[in-house]
């Protein structure tokens, strides 16, 4: 496979009744996204989702997971459903998929089934969405852990329902998912064809660099959730800065939500980018040496200051105040 044929894998994730199938159907429309092959879990033994998707999508390359939530099934079960698909289309003769998209269960958590994407051996890009229903979204993430695990995993937020709310729902939804987690690009579109395309394109066609404002890294978040703002001060040695990012995932484990990086390096010029979600990290890569930020910004759960600068080696990071 060229660059250009390597399937692009979306993970899309959402509380119940959030709006997952219904954002899918409006991808599965769009002519420029058709080649899309679709893996659907249930948490229930009734596969509806995969059945109302294919009843709109005649020839449409479907695969499901209905035994139980995906994060929390046999460790086989994602890879070898990913590779089936990928077989079936080869051996049909149909076209290279240009995307997966896998809908999640609306009680599944990102971070195993990533983990589960680890060690394939089919080569694909990945990138993470969630729908955030901006009228029930804010009650359901006080009462499930679930939804705080999706929205701060997703490179990608979703608002839905907001043909039905008022302005000021709308402001509030948008306000707690920004603090939830300020790395995410927040669509607020109701065109279908355009929200559909943000959420389902490939990560690179837009390169997202967050700016690392003065945020308190003490604040008060959502169920424990804490978002860091970290400045190294200067440029780091390549190899002491991913030994902290290593030794971080090691020492929160799945505490550690999301982290994103922008760091000077000693052995160059250009800017390099660091980031992963729960504990698995996309390998750093270089960005273009006009990209100006830099800092570290780091989401948990139930995680102090005093354990962040524990972490060896000591980068001798602020948090900016």
């Amino acid at each position: 496979m060229t660059g250009s044929e390597v399937p692009h894998f979306v993970l899309l994730s959402g509380f119940l009744g959030s709006g997952k199938t219904t954002l899918l159907l409006e991808a599965l429309r769009q002519p420029d996204l058709s080649r899309t092959g679709v893996i659907v879990n249930e948490a229930g033994e009734i596969d509806i989702d995969g059945a109302t998707i294919l009843s709109e999508n005649d020839g449409l390359r479907l695969a499901k997971l209905s035994n139980g939530c995906v994060c929390c099934s046999m460790m086989t079960d994602l890879p070898m459903t990913v590779a089936a698909l990928l077989d079936e289309v080869e051996t049909q003769g149909l076209p290279p998929l240009d995307r997966i998209v896998l809908e999640a269960s609306g009680l599944s958590r990102p971070g195993p089934i990533l983990r589960q994407l680890q060690g394939m051996p089919v080569r694909f890009t990945l990138s993470t969405a969630a729908t955030f229903d901006v009228e029930q979204g804010p009650v359901a993430a006080r009462a499930h852990d679930e939804v705080g695990a999706q929205i701060v995993a997703a490179q990608t937020i979703v608002l839905t329902k907001t043909d039905r709310a008022t302005p000021e729902t709308t402001a509030r939804a948008l306000a707690l998912v920004r603090e939830m987690n300020p790395l995410a690009t927040i669509v607020d579109d109701s065109a279908p064809g355009a929200r559909a395309r943000a959420a389902l394109g490939r990560p690179d066609a837009q390169l997202f660099v967050p700016p690392f404002e003065p945020v308190g890294a003490d604040r008060a978040a959502h169920r424990g959730i804490r978002t860091f703002h970290l400045d190294p001060g200067g440029a780091l040695p390549i190899d002491q800065a991913l030994e902290w990012f290593d030794n971080l995932s090691s020492f929160l484990g799945e505490r550690l939500l999301r982290c994103k990086a922008i760091l000077s390096i000693e052995e160059g010029p250009a800017p390099l980018l660091v980031q992963g979600v729960g504990t698995v990290f996309d390998p750093p890569r270089a960005l273009p040496e006009h990209v100006r930020d830099r800092g570290i910004v780091v989401i948990a759960r139930n995680v102090t200051r005093a354990e962040l600068d524990a972490i060896p080696p000591g980068l001798r990071a602020v948090a900016r105040a």
